[in-house]
């Protein structure tokens, strides 16, 4: 068994390679017409070769009243074409994308992660990072040709056993993380940018895999990000377990 060791430019070509599966939700913006305004952030997985579209509930039900629009493969399709299933108690909500669904919408192609991804021969790094739709950089407006879609990553380390915060969802996953010590890809110190925009969006765990003695890093999910806690300092998150069961309770058993 070789060394598992990560760098961040490790985590930043996970953060390009998992990217295609993030699903911006937007709404119109009050008062600027043809103005598209970032509201959170969702993504792909998939369960029994089927896929679903994963999000909190929160991003879609304090905008209930409002015209909501994701964007999947380049095609705009409003959430009122989309039924989900919601769980008020872990601020989750999921809608099943059938085949059907994703033909009739022109969507052919898909990227998805699996939610049970557990290699045998894997070994973690002890990083986990999210991926999301910061709000203030993905504002969209044609008039002033602003199209661009914008990722970022955020990495931190293990999960936090005894967390101070007192989190809005039961069982969650808690991660420590401090803005003071944040840092870009060049390893210098930086001010990231709010999570606001992220809500929804994928925690994933670094991987190494040794693959006759050459290490390869993988993802493999770890939560849904649900909020932040300035004051404690701390990341509150779906666990993706949770995700798992509540997919099969609602749609296989």
């Amino acid at each position: 068994m070789i060394e598992v060791k990560a760098s961040v430019s490790d985590i930043d070509i996970m953060v390009q390679k998992w990217g295609d599966i993030l699903v911006p939700i937007y709404t119109e913006k009050p008062h600027h017409n043809g103005v598209a305004q970032l509201l959170g952030t969702g993504f792909i997985v998939q369960e029994r070769s089927e896929f679903f579209l994963v999000t909190a509930l929160h991003v879609v039900k304090e905008h209930a009243e409002e015209l909501l629009i994701v964007n999947i493969n380049s095609h705009s399709i409003p959430l009122n074409k989309m039924p989900f299933a919601i769980s008020e108690e872990d601020d989750l909500a999921v809608s099943h994308l059938s085949i059907d669904w994703l033909s009739n919408n022109g969507i052919e192609k898909i990227k998805a992660l699996p939610i049970d991804n557990n290699r045998t021969e894997s070994e973690s790094t002890g990083i986990n990072f999210l991926i999301g739709f910061p709000g203030k950089k993905n504002i969209i407006n044609p008039r002033l040709n602003k199209i661009k879609k914008y990722i970022q990553g955020t990495s931190f380390t293990a999960p936090v056993k005894n967390h101070q915060s007192k989190p809005h969802i039961r069982n969650p996953l808690v991660f420590h993380f401090s803005k003071k010590n944040s840092v870009d890809s060049d390893n210098k110190r930086v001010t990231p940018p709010s999570f606001s925009g992220n809500s929804g969006g994928p925690v994933l765990e670094l991987v190494g895999i040794d693959s006759e003695n050459e290490l390869r890093f993988a993802c493999r999910l770890s939560g849904i990000f649900v909020g932040w806690y300035e004051r404690e300092k701390e990341i509150i998150s779906i666990k993706s377990s949770t995700l798992r069961n509540f997919i099969h309770s609602k749609y296989w058993e």
